[in-house]
């Protein structure tokens, strides 16, 4: 968590929070990882999101179809919004699809999370309804096991039926003392199929225990007696039977405090997969064939492993060939380190070359030579490959693994400083677009490439005209305040429609938002870096943004007049072209007098004059 966490915090203090949301959603994050930053945003502050971002990762949740985990940032964002319109209706939707069970609209009704209710607790009373459905069975230590028979909703009151006695109780209460018990709990059962329990008491006694254990996760070993009563008739002989049972199973662990406690564990004891291992390798001599060799040993304890080369080595006179079959054909860092220290030298050599050479075919060894063995190889031609590999999408499940090399700083700025000019340059062209890596870590590159090799610090704008400015602030306005809204009621509409999995009009919908927050976001970085075109007067020396400037085609002669002007003032009516299209690239900075080539044909810089405002011409 601490790997998201720290460049969290490091985009909110750059201001760019937004951004690095995004870029981890494009990541396909799993829904505990947005929940853990959510939970990180809160304690820093950082909520509410703005509402177009919020309604984005809400989506991406919905999407997952984990209506938990949506219910739950929905909660947070609300706790500073809660009375907002817009999520008090969402919040409605998403109780519907998350519990779709007949009485949900009466939850939400009583919640008057549908009226004035703050919508985190109209939320939170809507789930515990849910929780404590009709028909549900509860249970507290001091009512013991009861099942809900029906709601008062007048009177605020739940009837539920005891052993002994049916008894109204205050909602609220109901809410706070009691739990409820899914119906596989050992209660239950005891409660509606006593028979079935007390036939496992004598045919599978282990089964009833596990049961008994499962449900309640930890209990004393009175507690586990006092449960079993009526179940059990004869607790010696029952009890002789399950011990020895609980103290071989891997998930069940015992201690004495003031009396023997038994807890329910997911977790395997290491123990038993050790002592399996042995079995295995205690099953037979090496293998003749190779495969079942490479089987073999990835199954095997590290100290068995070692064993188990050892043996190779002396009854195979192969067994470097042996080595190197292994090595190529697993995907184990410790293995490959046990194999390099049990190789003789010249062997080593020839693997670390053959991965070095052929790293396209070998990601995940790569990874390991860089980590394990760089101080052998040039570092520049390390980094040059490790690039190229982060830059290809066919080895995207080694990029986890790729990523942690360039942790290592010193790895990293050695191989800058071994680079060229034009190495440097050609890794910062197409940095933006390297698909492996977040912004942040983009940008942290990009610094250290800078840093290390003196390049210039280009200032990020986007030169236009003060009209081309304009007319962009107006796109934006339109955007959000109509495309936005327009596309939100559609997404609402869709919605309510049913299905979202089999619902076109919905996919269409968030499609068509999609590509409205990707405008709207490019729009927002683009302006920020808008500065106005300053002017150049009179005849000038060379092209500049703001220029016109007259070409003569050396082949036909013919002359033609282009206005260099900003991406937004494109016109080519006019000849109006945008100094960062290739052809504007190609005439900044020329002479009167100097020569170019554009698809195949030879221009001449005839004349270069700067453009007269309104107030000139007039």
């Amino acid at each position: 968590m601490e790997e998201i966490i720290k460049p969290l915090r490091r985009e909110i203090k750059r201001g760019n929070l937004e951004d690095f949301l995004l870029s981890v959603l494009e990541k396909n994050p799993p829904a505990n990882l947005i929940l853990e930053i959510f939970s990180f945003l809160q304690k820093e502050n950082q909520l509410p999101l703005p509402s177009s971002l919020f309604s984005l990762i809400l989506d991406y949740l919905k999407e997952k179809k984990d209506y938990p985990s949506a219910l739950t940032i929905l909660k947070m964002q609300s706790q500073y919004l809660p009375k907002d319109f817009n999520l008090r209706k969402e919040a409605i939707n998403l109780l519907k699809v998350a519990y779709p069970i007949p009485e949900i609209e009466d939850y939400i009704s009583q919640s008057h999370l549908d009226g004035d209710e703050d919508i985190k607790e109209g939320i939170e009373t809507v789930e515990n309804f849910a929780r404590f459905t009709v028909g549900n069975f509860i249970f507290s230590n001091k009512e013991g096991l009861g099942r809900i028979k029906g709601y008062d909703f007048l009177l605020e009151q739940v009837l539920v039926k005891f052993a002994q006695e049916e008894k109204k109780i205050p909602i609220a209460y109901l809410f706070k003392n009691f739990t409820p018990l899914p119906f596989e709990h050992y209660l239950v059962q005891k409660e509606t199929n006593p028979e079935e329990l007390k036939r496992l008491s004598e045919t599978d006694p282990g089964a009833l225990f596990l049961l008994l254990l499962k449900s309640f996760k930890k209990l004393r070993l009175s507690e586990i007696k006092s449960h079993l009563s009526g179940i059990v008739t004869d607790w010696e002989n029952f009890w002789k039977k399950v011990k020895t049972e609980i103290n071989a199973h891997p998930q069940i662990q015992s201690k004495q405090e003031k009396e023997r406690v038994y807890e329910w564990t997911d977790q395997l004891q290491a123990k038993e997969e050790k002592k399996e291992e042995k079995v295995i390798f205690s099953l037979g001599e090496i293998p003749e064939r190779e495969e079942e060799m490479i089987k073999m040993i990835e199954n095997l304890t590290h100290p068995l492993r070692k064993e188990f080369l050892q043996k190779i080595k002396e009854e195979r006179e192969n067994w470097s060939e042996i080595f190197f079959k292994i090595f190529f054909a697993t995907r184990e860092e410790k293995l490959f380190n046990l194999l390099a220290q049990n190789m003789e030298e010249s062997d080593l050599e020839t693997i670390l070359y053959e991965v070095f050479t052929s790293y396209h075919f070998y990601p995940f060894h790569f990874y390991w030579l860089v980590k394990n063995y760089k101080g052998r190889f040039i570092t520049k031609a390390l980094f040059l490959r490790l690039y190229e590999l982060l830059g290809n999408k066919k080895y995207k499940e080694f990029w986890r693994y790729h990523k942690r090399l360039l942790k290592d700083k010193e790895f990293v700025k050695e191989a800058i400083r071994e680079m060229n000019e034009e190495e440097r340059r050609r890794i910062l062209s197409s940095l933006p677009f390297l698909p492996s890596l977040l912004d942040y870590e983009k940008g942290e590159m990009e610094r250290t490439i800078k840093e290390l090799s003196g390049l210039k610090e280009e200032k990020d704008v986007i030169y236009n005209t003060e009209e081309g400015i304009k007319r962009m602030e107006e796109e934006l306005k339109r955007l959000l305040q109509v495309e936005l809204k327009k596309n939100a009621e559609a997404l609402a509409r869709a919605r309510s429609y049913g299905d979202l999995s089999e619902n076109y009009e919905y996919k269409i919908a968030k499609e068509e938002r999609n590509r409205l927050m990707n405008r709207i976001k490019k729009l927002e970085e683009d302006l920020a870096k808008a500065v106005p075109i300053t002017f150049p007067k009179g005849d000038l020396t060379e092209v500049e943004i703001g220029s016109r400037v007259r070409i003569r085609n050396l082949l036909t002669n013919e002359i033609k007049e282009w206005t260099i002007l900003g991406p937004w003032d494109i016109d080519l009516e006019k000849n109006i072209i945008s100094y960062q299209s290739p052809f504007g690239r190609s005439l900044l900075g020329k002479r009167t007098g100097e020569r170019i080539n554009w698809e195949g044909e030879d221009y001449e810089i005839i004349a270069v004059e700067g453009l007269k405002t309104d107030g000139e011409n007039n």
